[in-house]
């Protein structure tokens, strides 16, 4: 769901010390986030570790590491998660309705979605640590405790990392939550950038050309999704270019499990119900993001007629004549046309993955995210 913020003095001014204080508390918790990612669960045995920085060492695209072990494993998933399902839940025009005419239900909704994120913490880490048990020499010593041990900290630093989101929120450069969960899919977009352009991708075999039609996807992907934001004159319909991207294509990706895992693991069907062209989850995607993105544009709408607000700025900031339909409003051709630019990145990306091999870093709702959290991170300072 939508995270809001308190005004904050002082924003846009370069040369202010209250954007220096903001930089230092954001760069903070970003360092904290990686140091806890070097810290391995507890118990772990020295040859499970000796085997990650083998891998590490030998990975070229740096995928591998003590981070897929560590304390923070898990990351601002739960969190994420939690946040799928509160936003599914407000697709519901009565429900959002209800959330926005008061203060105590917004409370209520992030509290539980607080709540969630805990609870999925404690079951994604009760599977990691019985998947960990059951590895032959995993654990350095008996492992009775460890799987308990393990989805405590789990809980803990799902805990951690959702107070340093919200200290980045109150104190940092934008919503805290994005900034913590890009900042490694930045990193990633970052590296796969400088190989492109040094021409060391391993990825991309067939050399300049590829390369190049990658980074001119990229550049359009961006610069089509800066032309949206610019156009979204409010929080709420800046939202709208980034939750429905996100549902849709979580649900397309749900779509192509129960086929994948009925057939053989590493077979070639498998590895085509997986791949970013199968027709099952592309046909969802097509459907799924114009439907979640004009469900959420129509709940807003009349949650706001709901709140009597009709015949000014909606929450959308589209103004709105009285008395018209949904299907006759700004905010209908608004949600139209995100949906088709979203549409445009995410198959268009989906398309040169499966053509040209392209580095998972530089894939459509990667981009969307990144351009998203880029210009709410700018518009905040």
């Amino acid at each position: 769901m939508s995270e809001t913020t308190t005004a904050r003095p002082g924003t846009g001014d370069l040369g202010s010390s209250a954007l220096l204080r903001r930089i230092a508390v954001t760069l903070g918790a970003l360092v904290l986030v990686r140091l806890g990612s070097q810290i391995p669960l507890p118990a772990l045995s020295e040859s499970i570790l000796d085997r990650l920085a083998a891998l590490a060492a030998s990975d070229p695209l740096g995928r591998m590491g003590a981070d897929r072990v560590s304390i923070l494993c898990l990351g601002l998933m739960p969190a994420l998660n939690a946040a799928l399902v509160a936003e599914l839940l407000l697709l519901s025009a009565w429900m959002r309705a209800k959330v926005e005419a008061s203060p105590r239900a917004r409370s209520n909704v992030r509290a539980a979605v607080v709540a969630g994120s805990l609870c999925f913490a404690a079951i994604q880490g009760y599977g990691i640590a019985t998947a960990i048990a059951m590895m032959d020499g995993a654990l350095a010593g008996p492992g009775a405790g460890f799987v308990a041990v393990v989805t405590a900290t789990a809980v803990a630093a799902t805990a951690l990392l959702l107070w340093l989101a919200d200290t980045v929120t109150r104190f940092g450069l934008g919503r805290g939550f994005w900034v913590l969960f890009t900042a490694p899919l930045a990193a990633s977009f970052l590296s796969d950038a400088a190989r492109l352009y040094q021409g060391q991708d391993l990825l991309l075999e067939a050399g300049q050309a590829d390369a190049l039609l990658v980074a001119a996807f990229a550049i359009a992907a961006i610069a089509l999704v800066v032309l949206l934001v610019r156009a979204s004159p409010s929080p709420a319909s800046r939202d709208q270019l980034l939750w429905p991207p996100i549902l849709a294509v979580t649900a397309a990706g749900w779509t192509a499990l129960p086929a994948a895992l009925a057939m053989e693991p590493g077979s070639i069907g498998q590895l085509e119900a997986l791949s970013p062209m199968a027709p099952r989850p592309l046909a969802a995607l097509l459907i799924l993001v114009p439907l979640v993105t004009v469900l959420r544009a129509r709940a807003i709408w009349l949650a706001d007629e709901t709140a009597g607000s009709r015949g000014g700025a909606s929450g959308l900031g589209l103004a709105t004549p009285t008395s018209t339909r949904f299907l006759d409003t700004p905010a209908f051709r608004h949600a139209l046309i995100v949906s088709a630019a979203m549409l445009a990145i995410l198959v268009g990306g989906r398309f040169l993955q499966a053509s040209i091999a392209m580095p998972l870093s530089f894939d459509g709702s990667t981009l969307i995210l990144l351009t998203l959290v880029a210009t709410d991170v700018m518009r905040r300072r």
